[in-house]
């Protein structure tokens, strides 16, 4: 079985004779059910009632992580601005109340460049198996702002004369 957040359960095969009864327990405990992923013994215990032997059986039940693809999504910045928020899409959808913690991270770097988007610390609980998908970050250049160059007219009067910027230029 897949995790689903539902109950599975193991059953007998065939049928107890007449007067017999069968009580369960799985992983040390009263009962015949599981909800979370992971391998669970269970044990039927059959009471012949008085007519049979009782017998003691052993199965395994085993319920797989739901497969939950995680795909970044792709994001753009110019040169020394702020971060953008990280994304994600996933499928398919949680069971129930289930929750991703943790966030995306991206390798390091402030230069023009493309950098991915990695996974960090995003995760489920131990009921999904996560296939991540990374995305890229796009730092693009910066427009240069804040600069004049203006025209300027001078009379002639023998030395150099020179047209400058407005502003500052920023580093680099």
């Amino acid at each position: 079985s897949t995790y689903d957040g539902t109950e599975h359960r193991l059953t007998l095969a065939g049928d107890l004779p007449a007067g017999a009864s069968v009580t369960y327990e799985i992983d040390s405990e009263p009962g015949n059910g599981a909800t979370n992923a992971g391998t669970h013994e269970v044990i039927a215990y059959i009471d012949g009632g008085g007519n049979y032997e009782d017998v003691e059986l052993t199965a395994t039940l085993t319920i797989t992580p739901l497969e939950i693809t995680v795909t970044a999504s792709d994001q753009t910045k110019a040169f020394d601005a702020e971060d953008p928020l990280l994304t994600y899409t996933f499928g398919p959808e949680l069971v129930g109340d289930d929750a991703f913690t943790g966030g995306l991270t991206r390798e390091q770097g402030e230069d023009v460049a493309r950098y991915a988007i990695i996974q960090g610390n995003l995760a489920l609980n131990d009921n999904y198996a996560i296939t991540f998908e990374e995305g890229t970050l796009t730092i693009t250049p910066r427009q240069i702002t804040g600069i004049g160059f203006e025209n300027t007219s001078f009379t002639y009067d023998g030395t150099e004369h020179r047209l400058t910027l407005a502003g500052d230029l920023p580093a680099g």
